[in-house]
Formats: structure tokens, sequence, C-alpha cells
């Protein structure tokens, strides 16, 4: 038979990613044959320490054959458009492979909704959240949260994990594997606050790991609802608003999500035992 060529290689290579991982690792005695009854979960970050507001993490989990026919449905509508990967920073500013797209918010919205409808299909459940980062620096003034749970980024992993394993013990699930889109900083605290619960993240390449370019999309609407949220003057017109656009990122699709103000922050740091700063 024949090489694959062009878009066609490109189907396939990205269709064998999930299984592939899954083959290497030896989850539940794999075989060809037969589905295999694990799951992975896959995320992404949106937004920098740097910049203010929040930093968000969201992403989706599903068994393996499930992932298989989103990494095709993806795919396939990747290339209708001539997109060789998702970005979601780049669609919203039309730079990159969405240069060419300006003037033409009818063909972003059109796409977008396909990619979402996508991913919804061929996901069991969404977990996601948002650290206020003001929160967590007026946290770290009085407790040693950085020194003990590392860098924000590292700790709404952790939420979004600690979210996913409750879903799993719920469910009788004996193991789910945890993806985090490869290139954010602090990834070794993320690694480290999680050795402590015998959790081991991998970062795939976000062209490799076909969920985590769907992680991308929800993780900067979420971020983007989360930060307007945290803005002053919240008056009730855009507090509706920041519903609608809340439902638009989570509804009709199961989910769970946390909010890592400065309450919850400070529960952390007292159920974990984290030691305050001498004052």
């Amino acid at each position: 038979s024949r090489p694959p060529r062009g878009k066609e290689f490109f189907l396939i290579a990205h269709y064998s990613y999930v299984e592939h991982v899954v083959r290497a690792l030896r989850f539940s005695q794999y075989s060809g044959d037969r589905s295999v009854a694990m799951f992975t979960a896959y995320f992404d970050a949106a937004g920098a320490a740097h910049r203010g507001g929040v930093i968000a993490i969201a992403g989706f989990v599903s068994d393996l054959k499930k992932w298989k026919k989103f990494e095709i449905e993806w795919t396939k509508i990747l290339n209708r458009e001539n997109v060789s990967c998702f970005h979601m920073t780049d669609i919203v500013s039309t730079r990159g492979e969405f240069a060419s797209w300006k003037g033409a918010p009818e063909r972003s919205t059109a796409f977008l909704a396909d990619l979402i409808h996508c991913t919804k299909k061929h996901s069991n459940k969404a977990f996601g959240g948002a650290i206020v980062l003001a929160d967590y620096g007026a946290i770290n003034k009085t407790y040693r949260l950085r020194e003990s749970a590392g860098h924000p980024y590292a700790l709404c992993g952790y939420y979004c994990i600690e979210l996913v394993r409750k879903w799993q013990r719920r469910n009788g699930i004996d193991r789910v594997l945890f993806m985090f889109e490869d290139g954010d900083q602090h990834q070794g605290d993320l690694k480290r606050l999680c050795g402590a619960d015998s959790v081991v993240p991998l970062f795939p390449g976000k062209k490799d790991a076909l969920p985590c370019q769907a992680a991308d999309l929800f993780a900067w609407r979420t971020r983007n609802a989360f930060e307007e949220a945290t803005k002053p003057g919240l008056t009730m017109p855009r507090a509706e608003l920041l519903n609608k656009r809340f439902r638009e990122v989570w509804g009709r699709v199961p989910h769970a999500a946390f909010h890592g103000d400065r309450e919850s922050l400070e529960r952390f740091c007292t159920d974990r035992g984290i030691a305050k700063r001498p004052t």
C-alpha cells in the first residue's frame, strides 16, 4: 500500500497520538482490538503572572475511544480551514495562520462553534478555573504559599487535578493520565506539588496532543470571563453579561470549576498546614 501523503498523513499522524501514549505506558494491558478502560485529561493555561488579573487552566477528560474520534473530527475542521495548529490568541488577534481572517468575524464564529461542538461531543467532562493573582499575592504575604505550592500556575493546575480525581473516585475509575500543554513556565512547580499525591503530569506539545488545543480555547475563555468578573465597578448589566459568557464557555457540558480567591487560597494553606510567615 502506498504511504499517506499531504493532509492524509497529517490526519493519520495526529489520530495515532493518544493511542501511542497508551501503548507506551502499557495502561490496562492495551491491545489494538479493544478500547482501553483508562481516561486522559488534557489541560492548557491562559494568562501570565506579570500581566496581573487571573491565571486560568481548563481542560477535558475522556477515554481513548472518544479521544480518537475527537482527533479525527478536530483535524478535519482544521484542514477545512487550512489551519495546522489552533491557537486561541492567534485567532483573537488575527495573526499567524489567521492573519487573512481580518474583517471576517462570521468565519471565526463558525470555526470556533465547530471546534466547541467537537470538544463537547467527544469529552466526558470539563474542568477548570482561575486564581486571582492579587489574592494569591495577599495570601502569600501571610503564609509561605509560594515556597509550599510554587507559582500560581502550579497551584491552578493542582486544583484542576484535584477536581478530576474527585470525579474519578465518584465514578470508580482506576486510572487517569494528566496532560498539560508543554511550554508554560513553572511546570516543575506543578510536578513537585503533584508528587506528594503520587501524580505525575506529562507535558506534550500542542501539535501532537490535539486535545490541548481544545483546552487552549476553553482556558482562554475562562480567563477572560474570570478576569472581567474581578474588575472593580461590577454593575448588574455587566454581571449578567459575564454570566452569559460563562454559560457560553461551559454551557451544556458537564463541568466542575473552582475560583481561587482569597478565601479558598487561605483554606488551602490551613488544610495543608502551610506555615505562616513571621510577623
